[in-house]
């Protein structure tokens, strides 16, 4: 289990997951309510599919990252794997739109073992 209780930054976040092959789901929100349960929906849905971890930061972390990347849209799901940040969504997002991004990254794996 990761402990994100030391998470204070976007850099302590990527090294957090430094080491995760799978892709992690992260959301950063301040002050959501609507927005935050329409992204939730979609991301229970889909981790169920992709059998992925889902973790919500608090609003003082997220405050920080969101600041620290310039983004002031509400909620931010973030995509890391290898302790990179692979895809970014701002604002409501659909289902199906993550659902491509994890997709890809997965598929991505067997051709990176091979080496060939």
């Amino acid at each position: 289990m990761n402990n994100l209780e030391k998470v204070k930054t976007i850099s302590d976040l990527l090294e957090t997951f430094k080491k995760n092959t799978t892709p992690v789901l992260i959301l950063l929100c301040v002050r959501c309510s609507n927005n935050q349960f329409l992204i939730n929906q979609a991301v229970e849905k889909t981790k169920r599919i992709y059998n992925l971890d889902y973790y919500q930061l608090s609003e003082e972390v997220s405050k920080t990252i969101k600041k620290e990347l310039k983004i002031i849209k509400n909620p931010v799901l973030i995509v890391i794997k290898n302790g990179q940040i692979k895809a970014l969504f701002k604002g409501v997002i659909a289902q199906y739109q993550l659902q491509e991004v994890l997709h890809n990254l997965l598929l991505e794996e067997p051709s990176q073992k091979t080496g060939s």
